[in-house]
């Protein structure tokens, strides 16, 4: 039986929850579900774990979802890196995956309407950070409850955001939370960052401009509801056009957005519209400092990926080529000095291999939703052979 459009009725108070409630399971066979302490409240952390040895595990890889999101959106993605049935196991598999919901979303804690209202990107950050001490702590520190699994994990870790919580991993990457939280106490390198239509490091003006000009001329006015966030997206319409490609089911999309949050942070979204929100460069330096090499020729990490979706309405494929050639054109400003050398030789040649340092794709057909949308194995199948140049050797030089 087909589900009717969905209007939502907006609401400016939490609901009363009972304590003793049953959250289900998540919806996917190999995935499970952990909690991170915080002192807010406990943050819902979705994973699923290889197969084979620890010992050959890949790196960790951690999903941060964007606006309006959960760990649950990338509930295909986890089994999928993590253990893949033949014939797929060689692309796919062996990756320990997690995916965190933030505060505020999922099953995570939820806070008040206001103080999520106002609730800041280096708060949220403060999220993260938790989840990556969590995955990577000693199991003294954790609780009797915490499965015996999750313990000493390689130490690196790819980060994965989608929308802004791509802009969280680019912020976290530059923020000094991840030289006092993360790198320098040495709970983990982050290796790796996969930007699923993410937040542009230049500030996100072009969204909001896509979003009222090419997705719902009366966006501002919708803002009329005492400001609420999720008035913009307050039908099966709106959802299916911010989120979503045509060929979606409608059963699915109203099912997505049953479960979307009450409301959101719109402080969040605010710091990211303009030009110079983060140190770009501080980006690149952040992550080239995770597994330095003693010389630049060993290094062969690809370790940028940009993911655009081929009829993404809010931050199309524009807007992510545009953020693929920033990247690319400080590559060579800016690995010279992380690694120590500031030959011109060797900036030409850093210069030529920014193509190759930071990859490019588009998922054909597929809508901002990334993860969900009907595409979502076409861009899975991107990922994945990205990921395979942080496994595969090549004449003893390992392929990153």
């Amino acid at each position: 039986m087909a589900l009717q459009p969905y209007h939502h009725c907006l609401k400016w108070f939490s609901p009363r929850l009972d304590s003793a409630r049953t959250i289900p399971p998540p919806e996917r066979e190999g995935v499970m579900r952990t909690w991170v302490p915080t002192p807010g409240g406990n943050l819902e952390l979705l994973y699923s774990l290889p197969h084979s040895s620890r010992s050959s595990w890949k790196p960790a890889l951690l999903f941060i979802h964007g606006g309006f999101e959960q760990a649950s959106c990338f509930i295909n993605f986890l089994p999928c890196f993590s253990h893949s049935p033949p014939p797929e196991q060689e692309l796919f598999g062996g990756h320990p995956c997690f995916a965190i919901s933030l505060r505020g979303h999922g099953n995570s804690y939820q806070p008040g309407f206001l103080r999520m209202y106002f609730t800041s990107k280096y708060q949220l950050t403060q999220d993260i950070c938790a989840a990556i001490k969590y995955i990577c702590t000693d199991p003294a520190l954790l609780g009797a409850e915490t499965p015996p699994e999750l313990f000493r994990l390689p130490p690196e870790i790819i980060l994965f955001g989608h929308a802004s919580g791509g802009g969280l991993a680019q912020y976290l990457l530059q923020s000094p939370l991840y030289q006092t939280e993360i790198a320098m106490p040495g709970a983990a390198n982050v290796i790796g960052l996969g930007l699923l239509g993410a937040m542009p490091c230049f500030g996100s003006l072009c969204i909001w401009k896509n979003w009222i000009l090419r997705l719902d001329p009366w966006a501002i006015f919708r803002f009329w509801h005492l400001g609420h966030p999720r008035s913009p997206l307050s039908s099966t319409a709106l959802v299916r056009g911010a989120f979503f490609s045509n060929e979606m089911p409608e059963d699915d999309v109203i099912a997505f957005e049953k479960g979307m949050p009450e409301w959101e942070s719109m402080l969040w979204f605010v710091e990211m519209i303009w030009n110079g929100w983060i140190d770009i460069a501080g980006v690149l330096r952040g992550l080239l400092q995770g597994g330095v090499v003693s010389a630049l020729e060993e290094d062969r990490r690809q370790r940028i990926l940009v993911v655009a979706g081929g009829k993404d309405r809010l931050i199309d494929v524009a807007v992510m080529e545009q953020m693929t050639a920033v990247y690319r054109g400080l590559w060579s400003k800016v690995v010279p000095k992380v690694w120590g050398s500031g030959e011109e030789t060797l900036t030409e040649e850093v210069a030529s291999q920014a193509e190759t340092r930071v990859a490019f794709e588009v998922v054909e057909g597929s809508g901002h939703h990334l993860m969900k949308d009907v595409y979502w194995k076409d861009c899975a199948e991107k990922v994945a052979r990205w990921l395979l140049r942080f496994s595969v050797e090549e004449g003893g030089v390992k392929v990153m």
